[in-house]
């Protein structure tokens, strides 16, 4: 599984990527087998004006299949990041489960 970490808001420290890779990899790497790569990208949807504008995605692009995508909106760059993987996690966790029971309940 590649990762990649995009900040186009330009406010992620040093410290904060790496706590999100951590989180990342925390997530989602017991479904490593499934998935090729997963991008993060955060971004500042109204510059210097304050309030809850950023923006994180993540995108999971399973090795086969649609991408999988989740966003979320916060003020700071940890909650927000933090609340972006976890969701990813259950949601890359339903569709696995989804995909192996219909594989399971296919006629043999």
């Amino acid at each position: 599984m590649r990762l990649q970490i995009n900040d186009r808001s330009g406010r992620m420290t040093e410290e904060e990527r790496q706590a999100a890779e951590r989180k990342i990899l925390f997530a989602l790497s017991r479904f490593a087998t499934v998935i090729e790569r997963t991008e993060l990208t955060i971004s500042d949807l109204n510059g210097p004006r304050g309030g809850i504008d950023l923006e994180c995605r993540c995108q999971v692009f399973p090795k086969r299949g649609e991408p999988l995508i989740v966003v979320t909106r916060d003020v700071a760059v940890s909650p927000c990041v933090g609340a972006c993987v976890k969701r990813m996690g259950r949601v890359v966790s339903r569709w696995v489960g989804r995909k192996s029971d219909r594989q399971t309940s296919l006629p043999r």
